[in-house]
């Protein structure tokens, strides 16, 4: 089937019974959903990463303290883990201002 498009009224209007504003309405609650997505995204990587530093400070207290020999190796770890964590930030913001600046 060939869509067909024209003008009646005062929108756009679509084979389907679709008219212009109906359309922008959808994408626009598309839009909020994809919005709402990726800030819930943002806030459980912020969670996490401030999960990594807390556990990170608690590796680096007991380093101070001299317990254990493989400390050194997770905190690398958990460096690396806060490093990729806010890359991952870096991007969902960078979706989200994507998202923003298509309205």
């Amino acid at each position: 089937q060939r869509e067909t498009e024209g003008v009646r009224g005062n929108g756009v209007w679509r084979a389907g019974g679709i008219n212009g504003p109906v359309l922008q309405l959808r994408q626009m609650k598309e839009l909020e959903q994809q919005r709402d997505v990726l800030w819930h995204g943002l806030e459980m990587v912020d969670r996490a990463r401030r999960w990594y530093h807390r556990e990170l400070q608690g590796l680096r207290d007991r380093q101070h303290r001299g317990e254990g020999r493989r400390l050194p190796n997770e905190v690398s770890r958990k460096s690396q883990r806060i490093s990729q964590l806010e890359a991952e930030r870096g991007s969902l913001v960078q979706r989200l201002l994507d998202i923003r600046l298509q309205r």
